[in-house]
């Protein structure tokens, strides 16, 4: 009897730990090939933690980053009813640090849910949800009641809680869209498929989330504009309720100064003995606002400015120059475009997101240039504090340059300037970028001017792009209305034109590329930079010639220099620093004492703050030959990292013998063969069907197939089987046996076998003209392995059944097939195909409307003639196919 109440104990207690376990989530950030050093210092509990919004304090406030529930789904569906996953927020979703790191597919939404308690007795105040930045289109749900909708992947946005609170807990529900590149908003340097010059897509939420508790009448923004020259701050107060009677602000700054005045206002603060903001001295005063009514308080937050001045006067050479706080001062940047290689748009760490700027000073750069990207408030509030001048870009507009995407870039523009207007490092917004999406720059130009008189306005950086000499982009009338003429010269520097009244600057060169093993985040190809890959030598003996040059073009009238980049960025390898920022390839003090050639040094005595933290010169490994690593290996080195380098260095010298064994033995030696860098390697070096790393990824397909590289490396083996059927199979295979052989395969190589022998199946019946056992065939394929089949195949499948018969039943098969193409990818081309399918099928009125969706997609493509062609022959009743059908 008391061995049957232990019994029982023990399973009860089993129980308990076993809900108690399956409750507990534990985040584990997905591998990759780098990281930064900050990636160790994410926890779920409270990442990225430091107060969001710097500029306009409270301190009732709470951060809601840490463990969401989430699900991706068709876009078109409703809340999911399970969430199966979790993600860590506020990292976007395609990243390491999310703990999911899948790619949100144009076709697809990401649901987020969240529980919690009110942190505040509000009695009577507000609680407001604030957004620091989701990408693209989110809607936002309390309690189940929608509260609201913002579009836009690059600002903030806020929604009142109040009225759907309730007591103890409360649900928020966040629903994303994110096409990307394949929408009508502007998504910068993000596409579906990255490679060069354009990187992973960062879709969801990618900025912090937090509540914040108000009263009933609260100040919704401060407007802070200094005038160096009068010496006074000149400041505009404005509430949620701009009705709100006998209300008074009342301004402080921490010189002592208090000043009173009306709400929506423009109120003069004096700032006597005034001290100027400037990269040498970065001095910014605290602002306190506080609204009274009938004397009593209601509302007070801090904020913050800096006393400096932007503007372009003529230098003692009678040159125009810029000048800041009345003193000539050349901008000598650098190219930052924001990217992490755990978070991508999001730092993993403040003291991450502040590294950037630090280190770009302590370089000798007294300028930043913050490419196609809006970053989070704390990244301002780090320059503004650092002392680093920025040139801000507006995220350029989609280049489908529809009516949508127009109005989305000029809301855009307002929302930025709006939320960054009181930042003192912002110095110069930059409208267009070599001629992506450009539109009616005259006036938007002239319109920027307008929101902001305060700053400078480059209207067109790299309107004129020169490439190794040559003249890429002619313009009939560059820059107009913009107080700059820049040019973008690859990779040596040149002069803008001159324009009276204009500064003459060089948005863009350099761009030498420096490959550091063990450093890459794609190591599987070989990068690239403007020069191609330089030794770590050459590019300090180019970079110096570079400045030498600079010294020469800034005599000449040159005001700036922005030099591509402070590191590399994903396939990109012209950084100054690797990816992770863990190797400085032009070492510390020699890129400082040749950046003081154009500007003093700024920072010599802060780089011991790094010296213990980063690698000042290149490691020896990036200097070793193949044969001395091919040594290392004969004497015993298995580490999982020397044998993957080593597998792609036999690679790179062709030595075909050694390749498969080394591949053998860095698959022997993962601990997590079922990542997705590990299967991208196994793609490329898997060769034959004798290998281990073959043998498992046959063995185990179906659990690789849920991985969203798995198919990839799926066909790599079908590939290797198909050559085995190939061998075994008769020249004539009319008579032939195909289920037997489909069973044979099977047998050796399991669920791969049998889809090999089933694809070439269809294949041979598409080549013999069969196309109802053709159709039958690819049905059974799409129905037992759907993920087997890429949108490009099922495109080409649409086509061949529209090609070759026009049998009503198969048609309509096909035409199943390229809805599911043209939902899941709107392009051009696929659009046509879906069009000729319907018309085909008789459904003229459905074609012509398909097919003219397609032509708006097809504008500035190849594809464009072909397209008007059949649209031509649609209306008039004519066949787009071939008449031998």
């Amino acid at each position: 009897m008391l061995v049957k109440k232990i019994q029982c104990l023990l399973g009860l207690l089993f129980s308990i730990l076993s809900v108690c376990f399956a409750q507990e989530v534990k985040w584990q950030k997905k591998p990759i090939t780098i990281e930064s050093r900050w990636s160790k210092d994410v926890v779920p509990d409270a990442p990225l933690s430091d107060y969001p919004r710097p500029q306009l304090q409270r301190p009732n406030w709470e951060s809601l980053n840490g463990l969401w529930d989430c699900s991706i789904v068709d876009d078109h569906e409703s809340v999911p009813s399970a969430f199966l996953d979790k993600i860590l927020v506020p990292y976007p979703i395609e990243s390491s640090l999310s703990g999911v790191k899948k790619t949100l597919m144009p076709y697809q939404a990401i649901w987020y849910r969240k529980s919690f308690k009110t942190p505040f007795q509000l009695n009577g105040r507000k609680l407001l949800l604030h957004f620091g930045a989701v990408d693209y289109q989110a809607t936002v749900y309390l309690n189940g009641k929608e509260i609201g909708q913002h579009s836009g992947g690059y600002t903030s946005f806020t929604f009142d809680l109040t009225k759907f609170l309730r007591k103890d807990s409360n649900e928020i529900l966040v629903k994303v869209i994110d096409p990307t590149d394949q929408g009508s908003g502007p998504h910068g340097k993000q596409v579906i498929r990255p490679g060069e010059i354009y990187y992973t897509s960062s879709s969801g939420i990618w900025q912090t989330v937090w509540l914040e508790s108000v009263p009933e009448t609260y100040i919704t923004s401060l407007r802070l504009t200094p005038d160096i020259d009068q010496k006074e701050l000149l400041a505009e107060v404005k509430l949620n309720d701009n009705g709100c009677k006998n209300c008074v602000v009342e301004l402080e700054v921490s010189n002592g100064v208090k000043v009173k005045g009306l709400i929506g206002h423009i109120i003069k603060v004096p700032i006597k003995e005034m001290h100027t903001w400037s990269p040498e001295d970065p001095y910014l005063y605290d602002c306190y606002a506080r609204i009274y009514r009938d004397g009593a308080e209601v509302d007070n937050v801090k904020s913050y400015f800096g006393m400096r001045k932007i503007s372009i006067l003529k230098g003692h050479d009678g040159k125009e120059r810029i000048f800041l706080n009345n003193k000539y001062y050349y901008n000598l940047g650098i190219l930052d475009q924001g990217y992490w290689p755990e978070g991508i748009y999001t730092a993993p760490t403040d003291e991450a997101l502040a590294f950037d700027i630090n280190i770009s000073k302590l370089m000798g750069f007294n300028t930043i240039r913050k490419h196609i990207k809006i970053e989070p408030a704390r990244w301002y509030y780090h320059a503004d504090k650092i002392g680093m001048l920025v040139w801000q870009d507006f995220v350029n507009p989609n280049q489908s340059l529809s009516t949508v995407a127009k109005s989305a870039f000029e809301r855009q523009i307002g929302e930025t300037i709006n939320q960054l207007y009181n930042a003192p490092s912002i110095v110069t917004w930059v409208i267009f970028n070599e001629k992506w999406g450009q539109y009616d720059q005259q006036r938007i130009t002239e319109w920027v001017k307008e929101m902001d008189s305060t700053r400078l306005v480059n209207g067109h950086s790299g309107e004129l792009l020169y490439v190794d000499g040559q003249l890429k982009s002619p313009s009939p009338n560059p820059y107009i209305s913009a107080d700059m003429t820049d040019v973008h010269s690859y990779p040596y520097p040149r002069l803008a034109p001159y324009q009276s009244g204009k500064v003459n600057v060089l948005g863009e060169f350099g761009g030498l590329g420096v490959s550091v093993q063990g450093h890459l985040w794609d190591d599987l190809n070989t990068g690239w930079g403007y020069s191609g890959i330089l030794s770590p030598n050459e590019m300090i003996d180019v970079y110096r010639k570079m400045i030498d040059t600079l010294v020469l073009l800034k005599e000449a009238g040159l005001s700036a220099s922005i030099y591509t980049q402070p590191y590399d960025v994903e396939s990109e390898l012209n950084g100054i620093m690797t990816y992770d920022r863990k190797v400085i390839k032009i070492p510390l003090d020699t890129i400082c004492r040749i950046n003081s050639r154009l500007v003093p040094n700024l920072a010599a005595p802060e780089m011991r703050m790094i010296s213990n933290n980063m690698s000042l010169d290149l490691p020896e490994a990036v200097y070793r030959t193949y044969t001395q690593n091919c040594n290392e290996y004969k004497n015993g080195r298995r580490d999982s990292s020397f044998l993957r380098a080593l597998t792609i260095h036999a690679n790179k010298e062709h030595d075909d013998i050694n390749i498969s064994k080394y591949c053998d033995d860095y698959f022997k030696s993962l601990q997590n063969p079922f990542s997705e860098i590990n299967l991208l390697f196994l793609q490329r070096f898997v060769r034959d069907a004798n290998s281990s790393a073959f043998t498992f990824i046959a063995e185990n397909s179906d659990s690789i197939r849920k991985i969203d590289v798995g198919e990839e490396t799926l066909k790599v083996v079908r590939g290797i089987i198909k050559s085995d059927f190939l061998s075994m199979k008769k020249d004539d295979m009319t008579q032939a046996d195909w289920d037997a052989l489909i069973e044979t395969m099977r047998r050796k190589y399991g669920s791969e076998g049998e889809l090999a022998v089933q694809e070439e199946r269809a294949l041979y019946y598409y080549l013999k003209k069969d196309i109802p056992r053709f159709v039958d065939v690819k049905s059974e394929i799409h129905r037992k392995y759907p993920k087997s089949i890429g949108v490009f195949d099922l495109n080409n499948d649409a086509w061949a059944v529209f090609e070759n018969t026009g049998n009503k039943e198969l048609l309509a098969t096909a035409i199943k097939w390229s809805e599911k193409v043209v939902r899941m990818e709107p392009t051009a081309n696929y659009y046509d195909t879906y069009a000729n399918l319907l018309y085909r099928l008789g459904k003229k009125d459905m074609a012509i409307q398909a097919q003219e969706a397609g032509l708006k997609l097809a504008v500035g493509n190849g594809i464009f003639e072909d397209i008007v062609k059949n649209l031509e022959k649609m209306k008039k009743g004519e066949p787009t196919w071939g008449t031998s059908q």
